[in-house]
């Protein structure tokens, strides 16, 4: 199973050209937005490996390069985030139904109308 991520790399005492080589050649991580000193990519991770271990991959492979430079990330999962809705109910099922009792409540007032008229 995997889980979709925003990863936000910030980074000090190394180039972004380095920093991309680890994130995105390396590890297969999309670009989205990049500065002087951060990276933000989005991908997945996979069979079960966690934010943190995949930090320590990603931390460990640009030290590697550049073994005084000073990196953080931050994770932010995708997936079923947190979210408010605001309008109408779009449940289709829902709304035939109301639409329905509708029809037959004006079906009836006119049918009950219609009687009174007749009196």
């Amino acid at each position: 199973m995997s889980r979709y991520y925003e990863l936000y790399v910030e980074f000090v005492g190394i180039d972004l050209k380095d920093v991309r080589k680890v994130v995105i050649e390396e590890f297969g991580w999309e670009e989205e937005e990049s500065g002087e000193d951060y990276l933000v990519c989005r991908g997945s991770l996979y069979g079960g490996t966690s934010e943190e271990e995949a930090h320590k991959e990603i931390y460990e492979a640009i030290k590697k390069i550049k073994p005084f430079c000073r990196i953080k990330t931050r994770w932010t999962y995708l997936e079923n985030l947190p979210h408010e809705e605001y309008g109408d109910d779009l449940d289709i099922d829902e709304l035939q139904e109301i639409m329905i009792e509708k029809l037959n409540k004006i079906e009836e007032d006119k049918k009950q109308n219609g009687n009174k008229r007749k009196n």
